[in-house]
């Protein structure tokens, strides 16, 4: 997950300071700071997340006026209605993290041990995770070389009798292409969930993400783009749904109260797993849910700027599909920065990386190993005793061998170009700092060469 930049290092030991503009334009050309350089980057990030007055109102109102464990109504159930509403959906479920919203999201959509879903190799672990942990069955199809999201064109080839779902992950904020993923999932009877977790405010063709399927899944911990300090919340659009989703996680007090089906009500009690959220943590993502659109205008305004400049050297994945997609809005939790450059794209991407965090930018990796690559997948250990791969409802074992994702096992294999961080104010003075460290680069294509070169020996 990002991490909170520091403030800005203040500039020392010289005669006068040049005004930001000019400085970034000289850097443009000095060295590279692997090299000794001076840093081009001298602005940090702001604070995130916010905690202001508003917020410390309303943390402190709750604090104050009603129970801290309460299972039913207050300020969760406000929450609850206050963000299914502003996504179009009827029903929604706050938790205590992502992860759980996941599990919520799953069971509010019928899957059982041995069903199989389709998911991305392409994400955080929690999106697959979620999937283990119902004892049902991951299936990986490749991403799509433009957004990183799932390739609809990949999915079809994955789909058996046994698959019951399709979980799509909005990686990085970018939304995937939903008009297209729906379209096979209403051909082939499936679900589809999506993994919200880094997209909150992101639009695919002018809806928002989490709008588009049977159940949007959202994380509201400390680093994304709505903040509960740690939570979760799952919305939803069918009354069925929305009770299964109850049984598979809220407190039976609750269950109680809003379980209508005969049949699910045979089965409340207290031995199912507790993802209430604690009511401080909705406090704070109520009293923020009405930034949250201007929050993402600002990322996008800075990011427009800053790829005005150097869009001809680096640009984020996914902005052919907002170009040709008129009301797609990238969430910007992160960006993933692809070459554009010719002469670029000869240097190594984990290399460009380290020059660019070197010059101050907050640039990384992120995935780092496909998930069906990862040891438990290899050693099918998860649950222990080989399950949920040898259950008996499991019907078949998936092909989890290397060579079946070219696009994510390359992308792994070659390094990720991962900007870091929340931009949620607009900052020019920062963003041009970002675009006088990616000039560098190609300012500095011999000293790049060499530093390649002598990585290969």
């Amino acid at each position: 997950m990002a991490k909170r930049s520091s403030p800005a290092r203040k500039q020392t030991g010289r005669k006068a300071k040049a005004p930001t503009r000019k400085a970034s334009r000289a850097g443009a050309s000095t060295a590279l700071a692997l090299s000794r350089g001076e840093k081009a980057v001298s602005r940090g990030l702001p604070p995130w997340p916010v905690v202001d007055d508003a917020v410390v109102r309303a943390v402190t109102k709750v604090l104050k006026t009603q129970p801290l464990n309460a299972v039913t109504g207050g300020i969760q159930e406000r929450f609850e209605k206050q963000f299914s509403k502003y996504h179009g959906r009827r029903y929604a479920v706050m938790t205590n993290g992502g992860t759980s919203a996941l599990q919520l999201a799953l069971a509010a959509c019928g899957i059982r041990a041995g069903d199989e879903v389709i998911t991305t190799p392409y994400s955080w672990g929690a999106s697959t995770g979620c999937i283990l942990l119902r004892n049902a069955i991951p299936v990986f199809a490749d991403i799509d070389t433009e957004t990183l999201c799932l390739d609809p064109s990949k999915i079809e080839e994955r789909i058996t009798g046994r698959t019951k779902a399709i979980l799509v992950v909005h990686i990085y904020g970018m939304p995937a292409d939903m008009p297209a993923i729906q379209k096979v999932a209403r051909q082939h009877e499936l679900a589809v969930i999506e993994d919200c977790s880094q997209a909150a405010g992101a639009k695919c063709r002018g809806k928002l993400v989490g709008a588009w399927s049977d159940a949007g899944a959202f994380s509201l911990q400390a680093s994304k783009n709505l903040v509960a300090g740690e939570g979760g919340i799952v919305v939803l659009n069918s009354r069925d749904a929305y009770e299964r989703a109850l049984l598979a996680g809220v407190h039976p007090v609750r269950m109680k109260a809003e379980i209508r089906n005969h049949e699910l009500q045979r089965y409340i009690d207290s031995l199912g797993p507790n993802f209430r959220p604690h009511p401080l943590a909705a406090a704070m993502a109520s009293s923020q849910l009405g930034r949250l659109a201007g929050w993402v205008r600002e990322k996008n305004r800075s990011f427009a700027h800053l790829f005005r400049r150097v869009g001809h050297i680096l640009e984020p994945h996914g902005a052919e599909y907002i170009r040709q997609h008129k009301g797609t809005v990238h969430g910007y939790h992160m960006a993933s920065l692809k070459v554009v450059h010719p002469e670029l794209r000869e240097i190594p991407r984990r290399l460009i990386a380290r020059a660019l965090a070197a010059e101050g930018m907050p640039v990384g990796g992120y995935v780092g190993t496909p998930i069906p690559l990862r040891t438990r997948f290899a050693d099918l250990r998860f649950h222990g005793r080989g399950c949920p791969w040898t259950c008996r409802h499991a019907k078949r074992l998936p092909d989890y061998a290397a060579g079946r994702w070219p696009v994510v096992e390359e992308i792994c294999r070659e390094g990720e170009i991962i900007l870091h961080g929340n931009h949620y104010v607009y900052d020019t003075k920062l963003m041009d700092q970002y675009a006088a460290a990616i000039e560098k680069l190609v300012a500095n294509l011999g000293d790049l060469r060499t530093r390649a070169e002598r990585a290969d020996r």
